[in-house]
């Protein structure tokens, strides 16, 4: 079932004896309805002559259809101000789409002035509608340069009588161009947005209904389980001269990801996914820091269920004793790891090394942020902005991936390279690049 949404312009219905665009999509698409827009001229012209209704109730008799018409009165006068009818055009297809739930909308992009023109064909490529643009070439396949049919002379009746397109044998002259440099023009940059927001999913789907390329598809599948922290084989290890993992596979590379991922949510302003990304990657950024600044290794005292007391108590006696003092009570027999744990062994190492505060001091307010926020975030309907982190601990969030940033620098010197950090940036430019 089709309907036609449809302008009227300056040949229509008929002239120099050719069916207008109106009527020509009529008289081969035969809808069931046509919704006519009528600017102040038009509405005027129609109420003189009564054109549109004779042209489309003379079809009707002519050929035994029962095409309904309604039409839309806009009173507008300035038919060249896209403003004027635009909001016109949604709110009426809004209506006609839900009034006509199975119907395919024909909307006419040959009728009507350019500014009318343009704007159905931008609401032909919405996937809201269920729309197909017609377009309706002239009868001599030029520019259409034949008398208005708004000329003071013109004679309804005789055109229509005298119609050459009644003919049997006349061509058919509608088109229904695919619009694809304006539909892929709009998909390139609802593309490049999601790529802005990190939305590599969402940007997927367009690049796979417009056909943009196998090569930005594999990229955007590797990104979309590099964001999932998972690693599977790529099939290039670089690409247009872009390597994809510039720190080989190893704790380096596994913290680096995680901080990337962060670095994406605070860009995106999802504090509260970056909360509670946060704290399994202090925790391990703790554990590489005791090891590498202190020579302490964590893994020596865990077993799956965490960290157990006796072989903890049992390693060093003075950090059993500063331990208790900074707990103020005992430990269980298995503790689960946690940045509170973590902190009370770096500040035991604090006191025999001055060059540790700094650090120790950032994994505390770490700590704050994880006892203030993180909980709330994970067990309730709870929103996160900068002020709440900030409030928490004293930083807010891109003083923390700061720090995070210089902390991988400075315990990974040779592996951490510099160009890892802004890896999504750069390969969204890529991204831009191949579309």
């Amino acid at each position: 079932m089709d309907v036609l949404f449809t302008c009227v312009g300056s040949t229509d219905p008929v002239r120099t004896m050719h069916d207008g665009s109106m009527l020509h999509i009529i008289r081969h698409y035969r809808p069931e309805k046509v919704f006519i827009i009528l600017s102040h001229e038009a509405e005027e012209t129609e109420k003189k002559d009564k054109r549109y209704t004779k042209a489309i109730d003379k079809f009707n008799k002519d050929y035994s259809c029962a095409i309904k018409k309604e039409y839309i009165y806009t009173s507008i006068r300035d038919v060249s101000d896209f403003d004027a009818f635009e909001a016109i055009f949604r709110t009426e297809l809004d209506r006609i789409a839900n009034e006509n739930s199975q119907a395919r909308i024909l909307l006419n992009i040959s009728s009507g002035t350019p500014q009318m023109q343009t704007t159905l064909c931008l609401l032909a490529t919405n996937p809201k509608y269920n729309t197909l643009a017609v377009q309706v070439k002239t009868p001599a396949n030029a520019a259409n340069k034949s008398d208005t049919a708004f000329h003071k002379n013109y004679d309804v009746d005789c055109e229509l009588e005298l119609n050459e397109d009644n003919n049997p044998t006349s061509p058919n002259r509608c088109v229904e161009p695919q619009i694809f440099g304006l539909r892929r023009a709009l998909a390139r940059e609802q593309i490049i947005s999601f790529l802005k927001s990190y939305n590599y999913t969402a940007a997927k789907k367009i690049v796979k209904d417009y056909g943009f390329g196998s090569n930005i598809i594999t990229l955007l599948n590797h990104l979309i389980d590099r964001q999932n922290l998972n690693e599977h084989p790529v099939p290039k290890e670089t690409l247009d001269g872009f390597k994809l993992y510039p720190i080989e596979k190893g704790r380096c590379r596994h913290l680096t990801e995680a901080y990337l991922i962060l670095q994406n949510l605070q860009k995106t302003h999802k504090y509260t996914d970056f909360v509670l990304r946060l704290n399994p990657l202090i925790v391990e950024l703790q554990k590489e820091y005791l090891l590498k600044k202190t020579g302490f290794d964590l893994k020596k005292f865990c077993n799956k269920q965490g960290v157990l007391k006796d072989l903890l108590y049992q390693y060093d006696q003075s950090l059993t004793t500063h331990m208790k003092k900074f707990f103020s009570k005992e430990l269980y027999e298995i503790s689960p790891i946690s940045i509170w744990l973590l902190n009370g062994i770096i500040d035991y190492y604090k006191t025999q090394n001055s060059q540790l505060i700094d650090d120790a001091v950032f994994f505390n307010q770490c700590e704050k942020l994880n006892q203030a926020e993180r909980n709330p975030s994970a067990h309730s309907i709870y929103a996160l902005d900068e002020k709440n982190i900030e409030a928490s601990c004293g930083l807010n969030s891109t003083q923390i991936l700061n720090k995070i940033k210089q902390l991988l620098l400075a315990l990974f010197p040779r592996e951490c390279k510099k160009e890892i950090f802004t890896f999504y940036d750069e390969t969204n430019s890529l991204l831009e690049e191949m579309l």
